[in-house]
C-alpha cells in the first residue's frame, strides 16, 4: 500500500489528503497512526464520484473507527477520545450536507449529532 502526497495538489488524491490534514506520512489520522492509502482514497473517490464527497466518506470512516475508544483518564492526564469520533462525525455531516451521499447497495449513509446511523433509502 503506497502514500504518495504533492503539496502543489496537482491531483485529486493530493487535495483529499490536504483537506483531510492526512499529509505527512507515518503521522496519519486513523487510531494507530496510520494513513489512508492512495490506494482507499482512490477507491473511495471512484465509489464517491466527486473529491468532496470522498472527503465526507473519509470523515466518516474516522468517525467509527475513532467510536470504539473511550475517555481515558490517570491521575492529572486525561484524553477524551470520544470528542475526536464525534468531531469527526460532525465534519462528515458538513460536508454530506453540502455535496450530497452515493448510495451503495441502497443503503445512504447518514451522520447524526448522536452518532452514526444508517437510513435505507
Amino acid at each position: 500500500m503506497t502514500f504518495t502526497y504533492n503539496e502543489d495538489l496537482s491531483t485529486d488524491l493530493d487535495v483529499i489528503r490536504f483537506r483531510v490534514s492526512d499529509t505527512t506520512s507515518g503521522s496519519g489520522l486513523k487510531p494507530d497512526g496510520s494513513n489512508f492509502t492512495d490506494e482507499e482514497i482512490s477507491g473511495l473517490l471512484t465509489i464517491e464520484g466527486s473529491p468532496e464527497r470522498t472527503i465526507a466518506a473519509i470523515y466518516e470512516n474516522l468517525a467509527t473507527a475513532w467510536a470504539n475508544y473511550v475517555d481515558t483518564q490517570i491521575g492529572a492526564r486525561s484524553e477524551k477520545l470520544s470528542q475526536k469520533a464525534t468531531r469527526y462525525a460532525s465534519l462528515a455531516k458538513q460536508w454530506r450536507d453540502d455535496y450530497g451521499s452515493v448510495g451503495l447497495s441502497g443503503i445512504s449513509i447518514g451522520i447524526l449529532d448522536e452518532g452514526i446511523s444508517e437510513d435505507a433509502s
